[in-house]
């Protein structure tokens, strides 16, 4: 998920990171950059809360969905 996001980043033309239920309700919506600031605090001053988070994600079924500004890039 991590190198996920650091490709997005890279882009530079992301705007909004959206998680949903398989049910199409959504958990969390965010800008990119509000997103990555608060998991890469998190990492670092809770370790092992994100350790957790990381199991508890890869357990859950979510849909990630990137709003993009623009065309988004072609695979």
């Amino acid at each position: 998920m991590a190198s996920f996001v650091e490709r997005l980043l890279a882009q530079g033309n992301v705007r909004r990171l959206v998680i949903e239920k398989p049910s199409g309700g959504v958990l969390l919506e965010s800008s990119l950059t509000t997103a990555v600031a608060v998991v890469g605090l998190f990492t670092i001053m809770a370790p092992v809360l994100t350790a957790i988070a990381a199991i508890a994600a890869l357990l859950v079924e979510v849909r990630v969905k990137v709003v993009y500004i623009g065309k988004p890039p072609r695979r």
